[in-house]
């Protein structure tokens, strides 16, 4: 069984220093908010995609804040419970797209942060183990099989 492991908060300014996480609760209520919000099933993962790309393509101005507001919120709340949706709604800026980008990169850290690590592949031949446990074997050939006989 794997031990336990410890995500560690992303800092990010609002009125102060707090730290987001998305945790269980984090993820499961973004997933609600969102979809609340817009009327109709959205999902985290689909939502940081989104913003991933927006930022991999450097489109600022397709950033959401509505996407931003709710998933900070979120990532927020298991620092400060009592945070509400309209507090960091308030604190976040929304006249000039740019000025989201800090937030959407604090965004994408604190994914990165909760996403378990990749699992290790073994060394290909000679790593100290069969490459690909399930693979079928060829086997080592020793000779010429003879079949049974039926007599």
């Amino acid at each position: 069984m794997d031990s336990p492991r410890i995500i560690e908060p992303v800092p990010v300014t609002l009125d102060r220093e707090r730290h987001l996480l998305f945790d269980r609760r984090a993820v499961r209520q973004s997933e609600l908010a969102l979809s609340r919000h817009w009327g109709k099933e959205r999902t985290f993962f689909s939502a940081m995609v989104r913003l991933a790309q927006n930022l991999a393509d450097g489109d600022v101005a397709a950033l959401s804040v509505t996407d931003i507001s709710v998933l900070v919120w979120q990532g927020l709340l298991a620092e400060d419970p009592a945070l509400t949706y309209a507090e960091v709604e308030e604190a976040l800026p929304y006249m000039t797209p740019g000025d989201l980008v800090p937030y959407a990169i604090a965004l994408m850290q604190a994914w990165q942060a909760a996403s378990p690590p990749a699992p290790t592949t073994p060394e290909p031949h000679g790593g100290g183990g069969d490459p690909d446990p399930l693979a079928a074997s060829t086997g080592t050939p020793v000779g010429p099989m003879t079949a049974p006989s039926l007599v």
